[in-house]
């Protein structure tokens, strides 16, 4: 059999060594990517979430706050203002609630939170309760003037009985009455019980006041219903008294007042708008409490998303580390196996090639030796 040639042999093992150092190189580089693209997806699988998560939790607090805010608005301009913020914070929490439970691998949630029907709600009944607040308190000033007209009504009134009761005590004492009996039961008969009944008047004036005054601080349905129902015999009370007046230009004008006093017990008075003010307040906090439920729903959701996307990273963290330690291992024992190749290659060589070469150059030796012999 034909003997390879010696640079035959040469090429071959040094290409043999060549392609195990490429073999090597080649896994060792196939490993490093598998590791850093797997923590690569595993980031931007996790970062988001958690950042997303983050945000949620930080516009939570924003509509707690804006939640209060919505309550003490005083203006339609402020009210307009916190109900679009309180909206908008609403709808990044939903927005973020979903992208994240998208990120998550369980499958999502899509049950509607009715959170902006809820803040739409809210808003329209906010405007319509302030409204009522302005009507409220210009029906209620009204209601002050037409009791302090009332008040000086009745002091004139009483005053003039007061001046007809001196006027009948100065007549007797003067002996202008013929009959000292008959005008004695006369004046108490009539004057004395018409300046009483005017006093109570008097009185029943502002008590009413006081209790109208009260109207807009009432806070539940029964107190305006118990109100009411005092109101309501206060002024048929005081109706009652019109008639001790002394002129009847006074009855009339009384009259017409105290029936502003009944006019604010009827439909669209003052009690109906508080009543409704009232209503509309306990639909704002039923809607508040329900809109802090539905966020601590979307928070608890977004956090369950964010605890799944957590729980599979992690999960498939250790299954890249698992798999990376077996291509470790598993290039590891390649290296081992190229360096015995390798040094079975060396030895190959050591004994065939460099043998060769060694008798080659002895040969090589004898020969010129031979060679200067002859010559000389």
């Amino acid at each position: 059999m034909r003997q390879a040639r010696f640079d035959t042999r040469l090429i071959q093992i040094l290409s043999a060594m060549a392609v195990l150092a490429i073999m090597v190189g080649v896994a060792a580089i196939a490993v490093n990517r598998y590791s850093v693209r797997r923590q690569s997806d595993l980031i931007e699988t996790i970062l988001p979430a958690m950042q997303l998560a983050s945000r949620i939790g930080e516009t939570t607090e924003v509509v707690s706050t804006l939640a209060t805010a919505f309550v003490h608005a005083d203006t339609p301009e402020d009210l307009k203002k916190v109900a679009s913020a309180l909206g908008l914070a609403v709808s990044k929490i939903e927005a973020g609630a979903r992208e994240l439970e998208g990120i998550n691998p369980l499958p999502p949630d899509n049950t509607s939170s009715e959170a902006a029907k809820i803040v739409e709600r809210m808003a329209r009944n906010g405007q319509e309760e302030l409204r009522l607040s302005i009507a409220i308190a210009r029906a209620g000033g009204e209601l002050g003037r037409v009791g302090d007209q009332l008040d000086r009504l009745v002091e004139a009134e009483t005053d003039l009985a007061r001046l007809k009761i001196t006027a009948g005590i100065a007549g007797i004492y003067a002996g202008q009455e013929p009959d000292l009996r008959s005008s004695l039961d006369t004046l108490a008969d009539r004057y004395f019980f018409a300046f009483e009944r005017l006093a109570e008047l008097a009185r029943m004036v502002d008590t009413i006041r006081l209790k109208f005054q009260q109207v807009p601080d009432i806070v539940t349905a029964d107190e305006v219903a118990r109100l009411t129902s005092e109101l309501d015999e206060q002024i048929e009370l005081a109706a009652g008294r019109i008639t001790y007046l002394p002129t009847g230009a006074a009855q009339q004008e009384v009259t017409a007042l105290i029936q502003t006093f009944r006019d604010a017990l009827a439909v669209e008075g003052l009690i109906d708008l508080q009543r409704m003010r009232i209503a509309l307040q306990n639909a704002i906090a039923t809607d508040s409490e329900d809109l802090r439920l539905v966020i601590s729903s979307l928070s608890d959701r977004a956090r369950q998303a964010r605890d799944a996307v957590q729980a599979t990273g992690l999960a498939h963290m250790t299954e890249v580390q698992r798999v990376s330690s077996q291509m470790t291992a598993a290039l590891l024992a390649w290296v081992i196996a190229a360096v015995i190749a390798g040094a079975v290659l060396w030895l190959y060589a050591r004994k065939q090639l460099v043998a060769r070469l060694a008798n080659l150059s002895a040969a090589l030796s004898r020969l010129q030796a031979v060679i200067t012999a002859r010559l000389l």
